[in-house]
């Protein structure tokens, strides 16, 4: 069975290290979080994320205002970027980086 809750979590720290890192790592570590049958549910999971009442502009503006993930003083400048236009819309949400275990959590439960 899918665990959205599970899933959130995968959203979250994809979230953050679409930011950090490149998309090759990012690929990799995905494919270590969920599996091929949950990129669906996934999918829905990020969709529901999205804040409609915020353009596509706002929230993309971090990708335009500074260069990639390669630098430190980028990364800073595009979180700095992000939590101030997210702010005001979303209350009591830490946005650290969030660890997701690196094993699924239904490969260890006993058949």
């Amino acid at each position: 069975m899918i665990d959205p809750d599970y899933l959130a979590e995968v959203a979250i720290g994809g979230a953050v290290r679409v930011r950090d890192d490149d998309p090759d790592a990012n690929l990799r570590w995905l494919r270590t979080q969920v599996r091929p049958d949950e990129y669906e549910a996934l999918i829905f999971v990020l969709f529901a994320a999205v804040p409609i009442e915020v353009s596509w502009s706002t929230l993309t503006e971090w990708t335009r205002k500074v260069g990639g993930p390669d630098t430190i003083k980028a990364v800073t400048e595009r979180r700095r970027i992000l939590n101030e236009a997210l702010a005001p819309k979303v209350v009591g949400v830490s946005r650290s980086r969030r660890s997701v275990n690196k094993s699924h959590p239904r490969d260890s439960v006993a058949s």
